[in-house]
């Protein structure tokens, strides 16, 4: 009987705990699908250049435009040019990634300058494809080429220099470089919003430790699906016990073994969302960057 009631038992856990796995499934896969990745062909009728510095006359306005689809069409790509003089309090990185998630873009490079007053400063991210095409170490040696003519007020040829580079770059492997150019050591001072907007942004942000808390919640809800499942057990040590002919005849203490337990020392972390100007968008989109002031 004790045998019996021990198998439904179990077979009611292995039934929950079957159930619960199932439903973590569920849960990390709706987690996933909340950003679904789709694959989007570049458009090519959408406006490629946001002057909203005022930094450029009509006919410039024309040749950019024009510029930025026929590389973009070229390479099935999107390639955006944005000037602003008010960044309402966002660092230029997380300018342009708002942008990025309110455009819903894919394989896209994007080039912003930023001529707020006491925060100048030019900033390129790479999405999709282009992240590694146009990689951070690529966008500092474009950097060299655009900002100098930034800080000669020559914007249309900034612009010019920028299309240029990604059209040379997106056709070549990065495999093939033969240098690398790390990140400006005063990408951050370059920003007076980045650090702020750094220290205030919640690990919670980060896609890993989202897929953490699903998983969590998952294994939480197997914990409780399995313990409520099996029904109550009836039978314990004393259901088969006579206590007036059983007694305790011998004892004895045997040492076994020393379990020794090492914990690691929390260390003391700053997370970023990533080196340079690289990171992730609040929509989930992976880029990379690099950024200067002038």
């Amino acid at each position: 009987m004790n045998t019996l009631n021990l198998m439904k038992n179990y077979l009611y856990r292995a039934k929950a705990l079957t159930s619960g796995i199932l439903l973590t499934f569920v849960l990390v896969f709706s987690f996933l699908m909340i950003k679904p990745i789709l694959y989007v062909h570049a458009d090519s009728t959408s406006q490629k250049v946001y002057d909203n510095a005022g930094l450029l006359t009509s006919e410039e306005l024309m040749s950019l435009e024009s510029a930025a689809l026929e590389i973009g069409e070229k390479y099935n790509t999107d390639i955006y040019i944005l000037t602003d003089e008010d960044s309402d309090g966002k660092s230029r990185k997380v300018y342009m990634e708002d942008f990025a998630d309110e455009k819903e873009v894919t394989d896209s490079t994007i080039i912003f300058v930023n001529m707020e007053s006491g925060n100048r400063g030019v900033e390129i991210q790479g999405y999709g494809t282009n992240k590694s095409l146009i990689n951070s170490s690529r966008i500092e040696y474009i950097l060299d080429d655009v900002t100098p003519y930034l800080s000669d007020e020559e914007y249309y040829q900034a612009f010019v220099t920028f299309l240029e580079e990604v059209d040379y770059y997106l056709g070549i492997d990065p495999s093939k470089d033969t240098a690398t150019h790390a990140p400006d050591n005063n990408y951050a001072s370059s920003d007076k919003y980045y650090e702020e907007e750094n220290g205030a942004n919640s690990i919670l942000s980060e896609f890993w430790v989202q897929l953490i808390i699903a998983l969590v919640i998952g294994g939480i809800a197997v914990g409780i699906m399995a313990f409520n499942s099996g029904g109550r057990v009836t039978v314990n040590e004393r259901t088969y016990l006579d206590a007036n002919h059983s007694r305790v005849i011998a004892q004895r203490d045997d040492y076994i073994r020393t379990t020794t337990t090492k914990t690691r020392r929390p260390q003391n972390n700053n997370n970023r969302s990533g080196g340079g100007g690289s990171g992730v968008s609040s929509g989930g989109r992976s880029h990379s960057g690099g950024g200067r002031s002038f």
